[in-house]
């Protein structure tokens, strides 16, 4: 079964801000997904609109416009990754090859692409599982293309927005604004100023694909407040945010290729000083920087080559282990941290469904354990695991979380030594944090219901009196909101702005 998504309208919009995403309704059940990109041997199909290189925004090519934004859509996911690379097909691409493809050309599928579409996507899957199987994109070689950044220009189309926005219907996602949703987001059907992800964007393909959680701050100074590691996700520039002596500090760690995800933080070395594990997004290899403040002091190379879902001392001896999930069948592997950078691979409970998303790991109990969440996305049941170790010691259906409710993130919000949970309505933007004991949920916290252009950036002990604050990001302006854990509420407080490139990394699901 193949459906075609006629993706882009060249009318130029600015959609008002509110909430909402849309899913086509099928999703990819493996990854890495391979991209092959047949742009730079397609550009003889755009006649005199090809544009001299380098582009408007420094990219040497096409196929480099086209990674860069894959890798964007890569930051956000744990489950997911686009595998990019070259290709050298002359004729573009065809569909029910085995090959996902994307090309210049006027037409596609015997179909002439008019004026107003800049791009088609189409994809096959498995109508009895809604598995993904093959997509391919074409971008109209009638249009004036080019890449830039900023408000829409009359002369040329942002190639890497449009190519974003085709990238998320290969994910799953549809039009929010021709389904009754008035969003401002890469995802509408009309091109706009808007030139990279949304809130409502990410939070449509994390509900797909589980979001980047492992991690949401680190001590790299030691005990005391939280650390908080911001991204650039234009230059890959890796910032800190450290509260020393009481005074906020910044400091600026240099530039890491976007090919890389931040993929958490964790004491690699057990010397209480947080570590940073980066994930290369296409071949999965694993590269940690022992830090003591700014500086790496020590690097790992782990050459596994499967995707992190988790970060946590597994064995509550001081060292991170790491988690991670074999996405063909569905089994867990964890990474047992001997100490010195070695690490012992072995297997965590039985493969479990693909269907399945590990959603993060947390101590509900306070005892030092480790209880790992696991989330049914078609079902909205939730099932966690108690481990002992690598050992499930008891595996517990907890319910079913309603229709448009994710959990965020865990943290101890009210200081009584056990994690909490927050959770979030992806439509109505509603916030609850379940304040737990064990699996029970004592009490609930209210603290509001913001637009889902303010998206939640991370859980971290800002102030450092051992209670987890909630920051949240108005993702439009870059303005700044902490809400601050308390005994039985959150309070709120505005604490500045940032630009609007920049996230908190890691991201939350």
């Amino acid at each position: 079964m193949k459906r075609s998504i006629f993706a882009l309208c060249l009318t130029a919009t600015l959609a008002q801000l509110a909430s909402g995403y849309v899913l086509e309704g099928q999703k990819w059940f493996s990854s890495p997904v391979f991209i092959q990109m047949n742009l730079s041997a397609t550009t003889y199909r755009l006649q005199g609109r090809a544009p001299n290189f380098p582009l408007e925004d420094g990219s040497p090519s096409w196929e480099s416009v086209y990674s860069s934004g894959a890798l964007i859509w890569n930051q956000y996911l744990a489950q997911f990754s686009f595998f990019t690379f070259q290709g050298n097909n002359g004729a573009g691409g065809a569909t029910n090859d085995g090959v996902n493809e994307v090309f210049f050309d006027s037409s596609f599928g015997g179909q002439q692409l008019d004026a107003n579409t800049l791009a088609i996507t189409s994809y096959s899957y498995d109508p009895s599982s809604g598995a993904m199987n093959e997509a391919d994109t074409v971008f109209n070689s009638n249009v004036t293309w080019n890449s830039y950044r900023g408000p829409l220009a009359s002369n040329a189309v942002d190639f890497r927005r449009v190519a974003m926005h085709e990238m998320g219907h290969i994910l799953g996602l549809d039009h929010p604004d021709t389904n009754g949703q008035t969003v401002d987001a890469i995802m509408n059907s009309q091109i706009g100023d808007r030139d990279t992800l949304s809130g409502d964007d990410i939070a449509g393909a994390q509900s797909l694909y589980s979001g980047a959680l492992i991690s949401p701050s680190g001590h790299f100074f030691g005990p005391g407040s939280d650390d908080i590691l911001w991204r650039n996700t234009q230059t890959g520039g890796l910032f800190m945010w450290s509260v020393q002596g009481g005074t906020l500090i910044g400091s600026f760690l240099g530039n890491v290729p976007m090919v890389w995800k931040l993929a958490g933080t964790g004491d690699f070395n057990g010397d209480g000083y947080s570590d940073i594990l980066w994930e290369d997004t296409q071949s999965y290899e694993l590269v940690i920087w022992v830090m003591r403040g700014t500086s790496i002091v020590q690097t790992y190379v782990l050459p596994y080559e499967l995707p992190v879902v988790a970060i946590r001392s597994f064995f509550n001896n001081g060292r991170s282990d790491i988690l991670l999930r074999d996405y063909t069948n569905g089994q867990l592997y964890m990474l047992v941290n001997q100490g010195g950078g070695n690490f012992v691979e072995e297997p965590v409970g039985p493969p479990v469904s693909l269907g399945w998303a590990v959603i993060g790991a947390a101590d509900v109990y306070g005892d030092g354990g480790s209880e790992l969440f696991w989330s049914n996305g078609p079902s909205g049941q939730i099932v966690v695991w108690r481990l002992n170790g690598t050992t499930v010691v008891q595996a517990q259906l907890i319910g079913s979380l309603p229709a448009f409710w994710n959990i965020t993130g865990f943290g101890d919000f009210n200081g009584d030594g056990k994690d909490d949970i927050l959770l979030r309505n992806n439509q109505s933007g509603q916030i609850v944090a379940w304040i737990m004991s064990g699996l029970a949920i004592t009490s609930e916290w209210f603290p509001g219901a913001p637009p889902l252009g303010w998206q939640i950036t991370g859980i971290s002990d800002i102030d450092g009196d051992g209670r987890k604050d909630v920051l949240l990001m108005y993702q439009p302006t870059g303005e700044l909101y902490l809400w601050s854990g308390e005994p039985t509420y959150f309070s709120q407080t505005p604490i500045g702005t940032i630009g609007t490139n920049w996230a908190v990394e890691p991201s939350l699901p």
